[in-house]
Parts: C-alpha cells; structure tokens; sequence
C-alpha cells in the first residue's frame, strides 16, 4: 500500500481552495512530439473523486486480505495501477487525455475480474470490457465533435467555445449514453 497516499491527497496538502474557481493545483506535461501539451489539475469537484480513489484503495486491499489466497502481488499491482490510473483521470485538463486514461483504466479491471472474480468471472470481465468500450465510443465522437469545432481538447478551451444549443443537448446525450453504460 502507498504509505499516506490518502493524507496527501486532503485539499490542504495540496494547497488547493475548494471553493473558488478554476483549477488550483496544475501541471503542464508536453507530449514527446511537442505537437500536444497534457496537463493536468485539480478543481472543486475533482479533489472529491480523488480523495474517494485513495480513501477506498487501501480498504478495497484490507477488505481482500482474507480472500485472496493466490496472485496476491499481481492483485495489489493491479490495485495499485488502478488507483494510479484513477487519479490521473480525475485530474486531467484535456478531454482528450481524460479518454484515453478513462478506457486505459479497463484492461486492469478486466484482469482484477477475470483473474479474482467469482463464479462466471470471464464472462462477467468481457461483458464490462465490451459494453464499457461500446458506451465510450459515444464518448469519442462527443469529443472529436467538440475537437473539429473549437479546434482544441483542453477544458479551458472548451469552456469558452460557445456551442449551439442543440449540439450541446446532441453532445450531452452522448456523454450521458457513454457514462450510462
């Protein structure tokens, strides 16, 4: 288990004001081919989703302790990478980023089902895998939608694009659909 993962992740570590605007604690990432910058933050609705991550981690670990008799590395590995993966999705910038580490967060559920599930534990991991990458593809093209016309991926950007009223409803469906799922 990471030793204090949840106590660093309180708002005052973090030295973050929960209740103004914006994002309070930011980084910038450039991609390797300097063409797309990743960043990443946190706001007032963000922390709250990262605090539950670190918080439910280490008693999804306590609360295994006595069931896992096999794997016990390779089940905190994926814990781990889980967690990990979580938390940059709650705190990435960029809708774009925000995608592709929410579907990067499937393969080890697959696997932590798969491997340490129940009865019918295959069938239930590639039903999860299937119907989840089926919903996201709404997602995509939600965000390619918003891409091709604001021109960027990054929440600020998009935050100022002004959408039309019934793409918004078409957008917002389609994210619904996707996290429905």
């Amino acid at each position: 288990m990471p030793n204090g993962s949840f106590e660093n992740s309180l708002p005052w570590n973090l030295g973050l004001n929960i209740y103004g605007t914006g994002f309070g604690t930011g980084i910038c990432l450039p991609h390797i081919t300097n063409v797309w910058v990743a960043s990443l933050g946190v706001d007032g609705i963000s922390i709250y989703f990262i605090l539950l991550t670190t918080f439910i981690m280490p008693i999804t670990i306590l609360s295994s302790w006595s069931s896992i008799k096999n794997h016990i590395v390779t089940f905190l590995v994926i814990i781990l990478l889980l967690e990990s993966l979580l938390i940059i999705v709650f705190s990435c910038l960029d809708i774009l980023l925000f995608y592709i580490f929410f579907e990067s967060t499937l393969p080890p559920l697959f696997l932590l089902i798969g491997i340490f599930g129940s009865s019918n534990k295959v069938r239930a991991s590639y039903y999860l895998f299937l119907y989840t990458l089926f919903g996201s593809l709404f997602l995509l093209l939600a965000i390619l939608t918003m891409y091709f016309l604001s021109g960027s991926t990054d929440f600020t950007v998009l935050f100022q694009t002004k959408f039309n009223f019934e793409l918004q409803k078409i957008l917002w469906l389609a994210i619904f659909f996707a996290f429905a799922i």
